[in-house]
């Protein structure tokens, strides 16, 4: 009997080698008080966190800063430009009431920068937009990815489900009301939307790192790089996420800012 056993095994253990190209990984199996040895081909890939984006909307978006509003000097120094972490659409969901959102800023000696988030009407031909929430904030001189989380007060009113909303970024070089102003303004858009219920009680029994392969899964985007964030501020030294994190920037062409969103705080 062990050696009909055996004699199936090894020709599965072949045929896996064959297909895989892989180490198997081995696992222990008691047959009638005697220990095997069988094997599970399991795929590097198998692991890795794959993004699906949601269709395009084919909306307008400026992901990336490009030029200045008006003619004139800048207060950016070269090589990166002002940019929002964003797919390259412009154009990432959630299932939060109350996002966060990063974006990158060079090394600069702006004046102010400031986050404005509005709720868009696409039912009216001139997209009409309301502002939600805006915020000034002090502008960091040295380049780095900020952040902001919008706040839960009763002034401003969580995402709506299914209603679109656009996000930007003014960065002031110069003061406002200035006759020489010159800014730079990015922009991007959002959507929260709603899982199936059945995913969603799935989703409260997992780690946060294992939720990581459901938000991209999903293509929600700002789950997948808020969770990310909060994983590297208490896990700096995982090389684990630091690898996902480089996986996921490679997939939305946002590479050259790995390291600076690995350090945000």
């Amino acid at each position: 009997m062990r050696k009909q056993l055996i004699s199936k095994i090894y020709p599965f253990l072949i045929l896996n080698w064959l297909i895989f190209g892989l180490p198997a990984a081995v696992c222990a199996v008691n047959f009638r008080g005697q220990n095997f040895l069988l094997s599970s081909a399991i795929s590097k890939q198998n692991s890795r966190i794959k993004l699906k984006k949601p269709p395009s909307r084919g909306l307008p978006a400026k992901r990336e800063a490009g030029g200045t509003r008006r003619y004139g000097s800048t207060c950016f120094t070269g090589g990166i430009p002002l940019t929002l972490l964003l797919p390259e659409d412009g154009f990432g969901l959630t299932t939060s009431a109350y996002p966060r959102f990063f974006w990158y800023v060079p090394e600069n000696t702006a004046k102010k920068v400031e986050f404005s988030l509005y709720r868009v009407n696409q039912k009216t031909k001139a997209k009409q937009k309301q502002l939600v929430y805006k915020q000034s904030l002090q502008p960091s001189k040295q380049a780095k990815v900020q952040s902001i989380q919008l706040p839960k007060n009763r002034q401003i009113s969580p995402l709506q489900i299914n209603q679109l909303y656009q996000w930007s970024v003014t960065i002031f070089c110069t003061p406002e009301n200035d006759a020489s102003e010159v800014s730079r303004t990015v922009e991007g858009w959002v959507e929260r939307v709603t899982l199936p219920q059945r995913v969603a009680r799935n989703l409260q029994t997992l780690s946060p790192k294992n939720r990581l392969f459901v938000y991209a899964e999903r293509g929600l985007w700002f789950d997948l790089l808020s969770t990310l964030a909060e994983l590297h501020y208490y896990r700096p030294s995982d090389v684990s996420l630091s690898d996902i994190t480089t996986d996921i920037f490679e997939q939305v062409e946002l590479s050259e800012l790995t390291q600076s969103f690995l350090a945000v705080k």
